[in-house]
């Protein structure tokens, strides 16, 4: 069985041969990110790179 194959079958709870390990030496997956864009400057305060806009509705409370 294929690493992608055998997360699939974990994830839908099909029976793989094993569970889908994350880390060690036995890993079913990689790990993939991004670094922020360097050119990146927010038209309106509290928007991210993607464009969506964060607003919190109890700062006072630290969240």
């Amino acid at each position: 069985m294929t690493s992608k194959e055998r997360v699939w079958k974990t994830i839908r709870f099909e029976g793989p041969d094993r569970l889908a390990m994350a880390a060690g030496p036995h890993a079913d997956t990689v790990k993939v990110s991004h670094d922020l864009p360097t050119a990146f400057s927010p038209s309106v305060p509290g928007m991210d790179e993607w464009g969506s806009v964060w607003k919190s509705l109890h700062a006072e409370l630290g969240d």
